[in-house]
């Protein structure tokens, strides 16, 4: 008898948790590789980022054409930064921080098509590749700071 209960006592425990995680005003987050809204949230604040750092950049390099390079890609790692620091409830947080930071270049990157400098396929891939590259260590580094916080 003891047996029949404890099993129908966890059988309505579980269907009980299963109904709280469906539950739109449970205050528990279903927990996902990446946590999307919070990616778009980094990928716009990158956006902004990239989008001001690409308007001042004709005037950092006024002073010098060097000044205006270093200031692109200053911007560029600054903006990726912010973007991978976005990471939510993300169960893989350099995931979370490599989508976020990617998402930010690919929506800077049809404004920057229409120019011939734009289109270089190997300046693309590199951007792409440093945009994942940043964002993961952001994640990464982001997801100690909250742990170590908690």
């Amino acid at each position: 008898m003891a047996r029949a209960w404890s099993k129908r006592t966890l059988s309505t425990q579980l269907r009980h948790t299963d109904l709280q995680s469906h539950n739109p005003r449970s205050t528990r987050r279903p927990t996902a590789a990446v946590d999307v809204p919070q990616a778009v949230r980094g990928a716009s604040s990158g956006f902004s980022v990239l989008l001001i750092g690409g308007l001042i950049a004709p005037l950092a390099s006024i002073p010098s054409p060097l000044l205006g390079s270093v200031w692109v890609t200053t911007t560029a790692i600054v903006a990726f930064v912010v973007a991978g620091r976005k990471i939510g409830a993300a169960t893989s947080p350099e995931l979370q921080g490599a989508v976020a930071s990617v998402l930010a270049y690919m929506l800077v990157l049809p404004l920057l098509l229409p120019f011939e400098a734009g289109r270089n396929a190997q300046q693309i891939l590199l951007t792409f590749s440093t945009a994942a590259c940043v964002g993961a260590v952001s994640g990464w580094i982001q997801s100690h700071l909250v742990r170590g916080r908690s």
